[in-house]
């Protein structure tokens, strides 16, 4: 008898399909086509999708077997392919991969191509290569020598865990790693096209706004994305009949039809959909009749889709061999997932050896053999619940990266989601680890924050939790990410026992005494001393308790309260006898990033403002615009009326009419007229003292049918009107009631219309997806397509763009005169509907408004993102430009009309430069001087503010500049070894100063890095890369030359009162010298090179940076002062005193400046960089501090206290002008302030 062969399963259940089951990939063939075009077109692909899609399956079932049938004209193309995920290590993980593809391994070559030179690409030289810089993969693949017709194929699966890796990877470089690796593959794909490498990423759609972190990526992006289109009914079908024939089984219709009606057009439902197929095949297979298709009974008994996968992975975790196995199991899969700081819950693959170290530290004491154990039952033949599957990855190591297979099984495992039956709520694995991480936070918080010891219900709930969970200082390293300290979490649970302890002691305490009128008595005299003693210190704590309260009101976009409290404590700070200056300084640094950063300009409140406005139809703002000579500002709203605002008054004008609410506002070109849309299928035409002119439609509503008023425009001439109406039509009136045309065409009803500038065409948007172009005689000229609905459309000033923006999330701005086929610049960035769009009225920006809360601005050029707005608590309805383009307003369902400033006043900005490698403010204050990678140096008046001044240098790039004490001199320290001496005014330098070479070093110019004036300005110091420091006096004669260290000098200082002079080297020291180079000191303690050094003001200490992330501080008899200053994240390039000797700021190569007291404690961080920052200079006064950047930008930082609060109270008085109810009693502070 032959034995039957069973057949395999044609379904892999939760994870991707693979390559090898392209012949098993059905429903989505015609898309790979597409993604062969857009590869081939641009060299860099992005497949977006929502979570479930399929959008790894498509490219690695779809698109790679597809590469293999290419038709190209010449040889067929062999494609080389990397497939990585970023995970923890994204250049290394990028690495590993590329290593195993035959031309990046070890390869022997002669000019000629045969054998002899020896390249031996091991992976340590591939992993150097691409950390060397942004052409690392160019590098690595020009070395390589791919013959032809060789293609080399990237793919960054799941890219949106670099995004992750970049918030909370424990390394301190992670967020330049990050940037790092996008840099890589933008580079070998987008600014070169020699070198035949392709990019492939793939990524959840809605991380699509986080782009946005990376420079040039959002361009990347808009120019190659693919997003992945729900599929259809038919292309599911497919899915599931298509896989089952290939080993001719069949499957019955109404279990076809049962399947097609439970997905719907959820796409997040496919994965789910593959499993229960998979474990309806298995029911099949053990138990079917020949030539009996797959059917009901065999669906019904996985419990469908709704139970099956839940069931399944039930069935294992209840088959695990004891209890301790199920709670590794447990340990194991709250370890896999998180819930991020939004709520939303994600994988997180975790090494095993991870996993292991914290399951050995529970109850359990589990060993790595049990682990094992239970994971392998978990990714077992026919499970997939965990990557990678055993026949990828037969056994695991302790390196082995675990994953879950797709995200949908925390969304339906019970044990993970937790479920609810009646009243009964069970919480998840994932709620309870969000629980629990929550509670490690709050307690390493309090005990890094010194804050009193926990008492009653927090006490109980911490300890509880100690007990139970049993953490250890591994499961806390998740949760610390950004605090390199191993002894945080021991500070954490040190402050947990002592806060029991200090329970215990006062119960025990309590039970000796009692509760008597002694007790009483010796407590009221301890407090009255601790009351005399701690006045100081507690005033002191209410400031800073005040500073974090409007921190914390302006991370939850509360701009006006945050504001207003900063102004309080600042105040406060002024007029009282507080000196402490690190309170001082942190007021100043929190009150700076408030006034320097809010961006609503003005708020009106259209309605009734009551408790629950935010759930009020009634209190919902459709629409507001400006009229055209900004003097007026109209508003609709949910309660039917029609409001006019002047801006510099208070109440509105109410008009009144309509009988349901007032969807649109529109003003004549004129601004003689205001039209009004309605849900009550009338459009109102008003003058502005509220007189009604004209009524059009039909009040009411005909059957179940509503024809409601979605849209209004005005033509340009003002003679005619269009209007959007639920009916599906766009209907023309004229201004005496008449309608003179219907458009019809939509198959749904239409949301927006506008007219063209010049008034001879139409554009319209429609819940059916669809964007049309229209002639006035109703002409339809072009119809362009969303993948969900439209919401609002426009024209540019000119004609020339159409935006629209809808259900999709999506901005597309479409060519006016583009065909219908043309491919449309997407804008990305919002995460929920998009309800309103407009151009500037100079045409080069977009405005977006969004149910996500917010507002963003788009360039039009390249659809750069420009600024985000935040502060609305509903969803945004509406958002239009000020006729001059300066402000925007925008309405929402918060009850809310808010004016936002256009361009941030987020800092004093200097842009548009070359790469500043030095800044230094000059001893007066006056001029600004800096030295660029482009060999420029350039001068700025601060005090005049005209036009900086560029001078030429021809030099490659000046690293270093300094002003002499006079302001009139300047030095600049070039990449061609010479020092320059400027006469401030002059065009042409004084004189220029040679280096000395050395007689051990060579030929060839040595860069000067370093340079200043001695504090006389009589004698200048240079310091160069080959270690050497040169001394000349005023006239340009050297003085001497000798060599200070081995390596490279990046720093040279000379000490106030000029006898001394410190270096800081590559070499990792810091060396003190006399002017006539005999050695003082040598101050070791830097693991890496030293970046910078600098001398206090009272010429008592010395603080240097260096590239191994610390500050460190110095006495001049080579003692170190305290603890090195730590909390950058890379390399900290600069740092100074402050001239009153009691701050130091440092510049890092993690984009930041920080702010530390002088006895090491860290005061803020200031952002605003987008690269490496290399220079920092204080104006004398101290009230300035200077930043320059990789990014082509001097930032100057105002830290003048007594300014802020002016800058702030001026605020604060415009608001209220037309806000008068807000806070009057805590604005008397701002009293003497008043414009």
């Amino acid at each position: 008898m032959v034995e039957t062969q069973i057949p395999l399963n044609p379904f892999p259940g939760l994870r991707p399909f693979k390559a090898s089951e392209a012949n098993l990939f059905y429903g989505r063939e015609g898309q790979t086509e597409e993604l062969i075009h857009i590869l081939e077109r641009t060299h860099f692909l992005t497949v977006v999708g929502v979570s479930g899609s399929g959008k790894s399956s498509l490219v690695r079932a779809g698109l790679l077997p597809s590469l293999s049938d290419e038709r190209t004209s010449g040889a067929a193309p062999i494609w080389r392919v990397s497939i990585s995920r970023p995970e923890d290590d994204p250049i290394g993980n990028l690495a590993k991969e590329l290593n195993k593809i035959p031309e990046l391994q070890r390869r022997t070559y002669n000019d000629d191509g045969t054998e002899s030179i020896s390249l031996n690409f091991s992976l340590d030289i591939i992993e150097t290569l691409l950390r060397r810089g942004s052409r690392g993969l160019i590098e690595a693949v020009w070395q390589a020598r791919l013959p032809n017709p060789v293609k080399l194929l990237i793919v960054i699966d799941q890219f949106e865990e670099l995004f992750r890796f970049k918030q909370v990877r424990p390394r301190q470089d992670a967020i330049n790693e990050a940037a790092a690796f996008v840099k890589l593959l933008i580079q070998a794909t987008k600014k070169q096209q020699e070198l035949p490498i392709y990019v492939v990423l793939t990524m959840r759609s809605d991380f699509l706004g986080e782009c946005a972190q990376f420079r040039d990526l959002p361009e990347a992006i808009n120019e190659g994305q693919y997003l992945i289109p729900r599929m259809t009914r038919d292309q599911i079908r497919s899915a599931i009949e298509q896989p089952i024939a290939v080993d001719g089984a069949t499957i019955a219709p109404q279990l076809v039809n049962r399947l097609l009606n439970t997905v719907g057009d959820n796409p997040d439902q496919l994965p789910i959909l593959q499993h229960a197929l998979m474990q309806t095949w298995n029911v099949w297979v053990a138990d079917h009749q020949p030539n009996e298709p797959l059917d009901l009974k065999h669906y019904d008994a996985t419990g469908g889709m709704e139970q099956a996968l839940s069931r399944h992975a039930d069935s294992i975790y209840e088959g695990l061999p004891s209890d301790r196995h199920q709670k590794i199991a447990e340990v194991l899969f709250k370890r896999l997932t998180e819930r991020d700081a939004e709520g939303y819950e994600t994988r997180r693959p975790t090494a095993l050896s991870e996993i292991c170290d914290i399951a050995s530290a529970t109850e359990t004491r589990a060993t790595e053999a049990e682990v094992i154990e239970v994971v392998d039952a978990f990714r077992a033949e026919g499970q997939s619940f965990l990557m990678p599957p055993v026949d990828e990855v037969e056994t695991l190591t302790a390196n082995s990266k675990l994953d879950i297979s797709h995200e949908s099984l925390m969304r339906v495992w019970e044990k993970l989601k937790g479920k609810v039956e009646g009243d009964k709520v069970t919480k998840g694995w994932i709620a309870e680890e969000a629980e629990s991480a929550e509670t490690y936070r709050r307690l390493a918080q309090a005990a890094v924050c010194q804050r009193e010891l926990w008492r009653g219900i927090d006490l109980a709930s911490a300890w509880e939790w100690k007990t139970k969970e049993q953490p250890n200082q591994v499961w806390a390293r998740r949760y610390n990410p950004k605090n390199t300290s191993p002894s945080l979490f021991q500070q954490a649970i040190d402050f947990l026992n002592k806060s029991e302890q200090k329970r215990l002691h006062d119960l025990n305490r309590e039970r000796r005494i009692g509760i008597t009128l002694i007790t009483l008595s010796i407590a009221t005299a301890i407090t009255a001393i601790m009351a005399s003693i701690q006045y100081v210190n507690a005033q002191n704590s209410r400031l800073i308790s005040n500073l974090s309260n409007a921190e914390a009101s302006f991370a939850l976009n509360d701009q006006l309260a945050a504001l207003v409290t900063a102004l309080e404590a600042s105040e406060q700070i002024q007029q009282t006898s507080i000196t402490n200056p690190v309170t001082r300084l942190s007021a100043i640094a929190t009150l700076r990033q408030i006034v320097y950063s809010i961006q609503e300009r003005d708020r009106f409140i259209h309605g009734v403002q009551t408790g629950d406005n935010l759930n009020n139809k009634g209190g919902r703002v459709y629409s507001a615009s400006y009229s055209p000579d900004g003097r007026w500002i109209a508003s609709g709203g949910g309660d039917s009326t029609v409001k006019l605002w002047l801006p510099n008054e208070s109440q509105p004008h109410t008009l009144e009419g309509h009988t349901e609410a007032v969807h649109d506002v529109a003003f004549s070109p004129d601004g003689q007229l205001l039209a009004s849309g309605s849900a009550d299928d009338t459009i109102k035409i008003w003058q502005l003292d509220g007189t009604l002119v004209q009524t059009m439609g039909n009040p009411g509503r005909v059957g179940d049918l509503t024809f409601d008023v979605e849209d209004i425009s005005f033509s340009p001439d003002g003679t005619l009107i269009a209007a959007a109406y639920k009916d599906d039509t766009i209907k023309l009136w004229d201004l005496n009631g008449t309608q003179i045309k219907t458009f019809a065409g939509h198959q749904g009803y239409v949301t927006a219309v506008n007219f063209s500038p010049t008034g001879d065409r139409l554009v319209s948007g429609s819940v059916d997806g669809t964007v049309k172009l229209w002639n006035l005689d109703g002409t339809l000229l072009q119809t362009w397509n969303h993948s969900e609905g439209v919401q609002d459309v426009a024209f540019s000033s000119d004609g020339q763009w159409v935006a629209s923006a809808g259900d999709d999330n999506e901005v597309k701005l479409w060519r006016a005169d583009g065909g219908s086929s043309q491919i449309p610049q997407v804008l990305l960035g919002h995460n929920d509907t998009i309800y309103s769009v407009r151009f500037s009225p100079d045409g080069q920006t977009v405005a977006s408004a969004s149910k996500d809360n917010t507002i963003k601005l788009w360039e039009v050029k390249d659809g750069r993102l420009l600024n985000t707005f935040q502060g609305h608590r509903q969803s945004i309805l509406s958002v239009d430009f000020s006729p001059d383009g300066e402000t925007l307003i925008s309405a929402s369902f918060d009850n809310t009309i808010r004016l936002w400033n256009r361009a941030p006043t987020n800092l004093e900005h200097l842009s548009g430069l070359a790469d500043i490698r030095s800044i230094s403010i000059s001893p007066n204050g006056q001029l600004l001087a800096y030295g660029s990678d482009d060999g420029t140096l350039t001068l700025w008046n601060r005090v005049t503010r005209t036009a900086p001044k560029v001078l030429a240098v021809n030099t490659e790039a000046i690293l270093s500049t300094a002003f002499s004490s006079d302001s009139q001199y300047l030095l600049t320290g070039d990449t061609d070894s010479t020092v320059k001496l400027w006469r401030v005014g002059e065009d042409q330098p004084l004189r220029t100063l040679e280096m000395d070479d050395g007689d051990d070093w060579g030929q060839g110019a040595r860069a000067v890095n370093a340079v200043g004036f001695s504090p006389n300005d009589q004698q200048i110091a240079a310091a160069s890369s080959n270690g050497m420091i040169t001394l000349w006096n005023i006239n340009g004669t050297r003085l001497r030359t000798f060599q200070a260290h081995d390596k490279e000098i990046y720093g040279v200082s000379f000490s106030p009162n000029g006898t001394q002079i410190a270096s800081a080297s590559a070499d990792n020291t810091v060396k003190l010298w006399t002017l006539e180079g005999r050695r003082l000191q040598t101050f070791s303690g830097h693991q890496d090179q030293v970046y910078s050094i600098r001398f206090s003001p009272d010429a008592q200490e010395l603080v240097s940076a260096s590239a191994d992330r610390t500050i460190r501080r110095w006495r001049l008899d080579g003692t170190e002062i305290g603890q090195p200053l730590r909390g950058h994240e890379d390399a900290v390039r600069d740092a100074i005193f402050a001239p009153d000797g009691n701050t130091i700021a440092s510049a890092s190569y993690d984009n930041t400046v920080r702010l530390w007291s002088k006895d090491g404690n860290p005061i803020r961080t200031l952002e605003g960089h987008h690269d490496f920052v290399y220079s920092l200079s204080f104006s004398p006064d101290g009230k300035t501090l200077a930043s320059a950047s990789a990014d082509d930008s001097i930032i100057l930082w105002n830290l003048d206290l007594d300014n802020l609060i002016q800058r702030g109270c001026q605020w604060v008085f415009a608001y209220i002008q037309k806000n008068p109810g807000f806070r009057e009693d805590s604005l008397s502070l701002c009293s003497d302030r008043q414009p």
